[in-house]
């Protein structure tokens, strides 16, 4: 009997080494989420979130030069050019994974876009994600624009909610009570 405790014990301590072995190399890589509650429990205000970089690079490329990885396979109507698309969608640098912009259920005109989404959302039904590599003469090229530098390569990940044409979505827009001031 003591030899069956003293063997549960052992695995119990191998188990707890391989735990700790395992939070100190996360720490050590740096992960926000539990590095930092490890040091300045004080979240720095405004939060620069950044993506990691196994998140910014694309496997598939279009004609174009886009970049994009298909993450999930939706079933619903395409987009095109004329209609507007609401999606849930993330922005940020391919470089340095630093983040520019993100935002749920955006209703945005596709012909309103960059080059690169409106050419990727084009690739995807309702209810995909995709992973964009966008290079920076199909985003912003050499003027950049608000938080984003010139000649920066993004990385624009995004659901497509839904995509409904003009008409559809004026349509609903007409049909959609606003909130009283």
């Amino acid at each position: 009997m003591q030899v069956a405790g003293l063997v549960t014990d052992l695995i119990a301590v191998k188990q707890c080494q391989r735990l700790a072995g395992a939070f100190l190399a996360v720490v050590a890589l740096g992960v926000p989420s539990l590095a930092s509650a490890q040091r300045d429990p004080v979240l720095p205000v405004p939060l620069q979130p950044v993506v990691d970089e196994y998140f910014r690079s694309c496997t598939q490329k279009t004609l174009s030069g886009l970049g994009y990885n298909l993450l999930r396979l939706g079933k619903g109507r395409t987009a095109g050019l004329a209609d507007i698309v609401t999606i849930d969608y993330i922005v940020y640098s391919a470089y340095s994974g630093e983040v520019f912009d993100q935002n749920t259920e955006a209703a945005l005109p596709m012909d309103g876009m960059i080059a690169g989404v409106a050419e990727g959302l084009q690739l995807v039904a309702e209810g995909s994600v995709i992973r964009l590599c966008i290079p920076a003469k199909q985003a912003y090229g050499t003027k950049g624009v608000g938080p984003i530098p010139p000649d920066t390569d993004l990385v624009f990940q995004a659901e497509l909610r839904s995509v409904l044409t003009r008409k559809e979505f004026e349509a609903k827009a007409r049909r959609t009570p606003r909130p009283k001031d």
